[in-house]
């Protein structure tokens, strides 16, 4: 028996209806989509419209005062003037001024270039001046954008860090780098030959799919752990988005050499499949001209990684720390909880509940600070709620209570004194900032170049352990080092794979993949402990694996591309011929046949030797 539904006459008639107009309509949006791209293809004068409608809307925008809404706070008449109110300098008003402009021209210019894709789809090399022009803009109002960051933060909002100046730089060079890499890569792309865009083809397509598939990963576990407490705290999707979109350097990071180890053997195992390589070599290519562009790849890709590693990726993992410990709180980002730290020579004792990842616009909570005398005892003390650091060094407490001791007992209780605004405040002027509280908790793992230079420059770096110390420097090295390891790991594969036959692939695939695996768990953090326990200096764990497994693959390589023959034990027996005897002698390290026309056995050890 079979049930059958049937729609009324008439519900079914309007159904009809529906759908016959809603097929009219896509056919009509596609004939307009065909014909706006069509006129386009045939308009050669589109480019130079979009750039005078574009100086003409920010022209517009500059009549209608757009700038307004971001600029500083200034007085328009005395009467209005507060008492500790300072005029903003010139630079701080000019970025403030410009700055609307430009995310102005960037979103038109973004209208404008995806235009300009529209009508290069049969020749790519369109691309290559207005990808030039759009990451070049990008770089100039990004790293403005920063300079004028870190001048507000040394000026108004400062914690107390000392400051890098080479450090920054590098930051900057680091930020133009990344900015600038789709340019430089499309651009390299198109001077290629035909058989380079082939392999560079060939090798960036299973890389993008590996780093995509990663970051899939990581996003949606991560998300799946944490989505029960967003949804609690009712925490805006603009937020998550956010926390999610500042992780995407730090998963890249972590991304580029187990993605680029893949991608290439994957690659190279194809075209040896397909006889590509022995194509290649039969026309004139040696081995070293055939792996230039997956070198410059991988060299390339390896330079992107630690660029964000410079900086973005390790701040990114504390900011989703820090995310997750405000979740736990009362809202906002955590940089540090339950924060301790004494002044020897103050003997001044801190303890602070909870430091926002934004000093700018939180407070510290929750503070209680002990003083003691030459005898170690206490005399005064000071609890509140909140509390802020000012630039001038002084020290802002507010809704707390001032404390006296005698005889290490509380002797009186003092409240704050209330200012105009009806809130209360003690404001103290020490020595300490924010910056040597919270350092000696700091992990060095969640802090960039420009932090861990800050730290070894501090004045506290030599009141520290010795091994503190070793701990910091290897993480400035390990900064640089870390992604470089997919390049030599790439430089390994590529004589082990690239060979003229078939034969032996699943052996050089697995011994690729056992050095991914010493070089990437075991030899990092062998370095790792070594440097902190001060058996190696720094700088040379840091590159110890990158020695360990680069010395091989450039062997390997050039064996390779100039035909040496690299030295290989012999074949080893069958297990199901072997007998009792012939184990104990494989044990023995003894041959369990001889050698045709030999009578005598040798080890493998001798015969190696006499190999080499």
């Amino acid at each position: 028996m079979s049930l059958s539904f049937r729609l009324p006459s008439g519900v079914r008639k309007y159904a009809d209806k529906a759908g016959c107009l809603l097929e009219s309509w896509s056919k009509e949006a596609s004939g307009i989509v065909s014909r706006a791209a069509e006129w386009m293809e045939k308009r050669r004068d589109i480019g130079p419209w979009c750039i005078i409608v574009v100086c003409a809307c920010v022209w517009l925008a500059q009549l209608l005062e757009y700038h307004r809404t971001d600029l500083p706070w200034y007085p328009q008449s005395g009467l209005e003037v507060p008492p500790n109110w300072k005029q903003p300098p010139f630079a701080s008003l000019f970025y403030h001024y410009i700055s609307p402009y430009l995310k102005l021209i960037g979103l038109l210019g973004g209208v404008v270039f995806h235009l300009v894709l529209l009508r290069a789809p049969e020749n790519p090399r369109r691309l290559v001046i207005p990808l030039w022009l759009g990451c070049g803009f990008l770089a100039v109002w990004v790293i403005m954008a920063d300079i004028y960051e870190q001048w507000e933060r040394v000026t108004y909002y400062a914690i107390g860090q000392p400051y890098s100046a080479p450090a920054y730089v590098g930051k900057a060079i680091a930020l133009a780098f990344l900015m600038l890499s789709p340019a430089l890569a499309v651009s390299y792309y198109h001077g290629r030959t035909i058989w380079e865009k082939y392999i560079l083809r060939n090798v960036s397509q299973p890389l993008a799919f590996c780093i995509l598939s990663i970051t899939v990963v990581v996003l949606i576990f991560d998300l799946q752990d944490h989505l029960g407490d967003f949804k609690q705290k009712k925490v805006p999707w603009v937020d998550v988005a956010a926390v999610y979109l500042n992780l995407l350097p730090f998963i890249f990071v972590e991304a580029v050499t187990p993605s680029l180890t893949l991608a290439v053997l994957f690659a190279m195992i194809k075209m040896n499949r397909h006889m590509e390589i022995i194509a290649l070599m039969c026309g004139g290519l040696s081995l070293m001209r055939i792996a230039r562009p997956v070198l410059l790849l991988a060299a390339f890709v390896c330079l992107v990684g630690t660029a964000a590693n410079y900086h973005w990726a390790p701040t990114a993992d504390a900011r989703r720390q820090a995310a997750r410990k405000g979740l736990k709180g009362t809202g906002g980002t955590v940089l540090q909880t339950n924060v301790m730290h004494f002044n020897q020579g103050a003997r001044r004792s801190w303890f602070i509940g909870v430091v926002p990842y934004n000093l700018r616009e939180e407070k510290m909570r929750r503070i209680e600070v002990r003083e003691e005398d030459e005898h170690g005892r206490l005399k005064r003390g000071i609890t509140a709620q909140t509390a802020m650091w000012w630039p001038d060094g002084t020290w802002s407490f507010y809704r707390g209570k001032e404390l006296s001791y005698r005889d290490d007992l509380v002797d009186a209780v003092l409240d704050f004194g209330e200012r105009q605004n009806g809130v209360q405040r003690l404001d103290k002027n020490w020595p300490e900032t924010p910056w040597d509280i919270m350092v000696h908790s700091m992990s060095p793992n969640d802090m960039g170049v420009p932090d861990l230079a800050a730290y070894l420059k501090g004045w506290n770096v030599m009141s520290e352990a010795p091994a503190a110390r070793h701990h910091f420097e290897t993480e400035l090295w390990h900064r640089f080092s870390y992604c470089l390891q997919g390049f030599f790991l790439v430089m390994l594969t590529i004589p082990l794979v690239c060979r003229p036959g078939r034969r032996d692939m699943l052996t050089a695939s697995g011994s690729v993949l056992l050095a991914f695996v010493i070089n990437h768990f075991a030899l990092n953090n062998i370095s790792h402990k070594l440097a902190r326990s001060e058996e190696l200096t720094p700088m040379i764990a840091a590159w110890l694996p990158h020695i360990v497994m680069g010395v091989p693959a450039v062997f390997l390589l050039w064996s390779r591309a100039y035909g040496m023959s690299l030295p290989s034990l012999p074949p080893l027996p069958k297990i199901r011929d072997l007998r009792w005897k012939d184990w104990w002698r494989l044990l023995r390290g003894r041959r369990t046949k001889p050698w045709s026309g030999r009578s005598q056995r040798a080890s493998w050890l001798n015969e190696l030797l006499r190999s080499l």
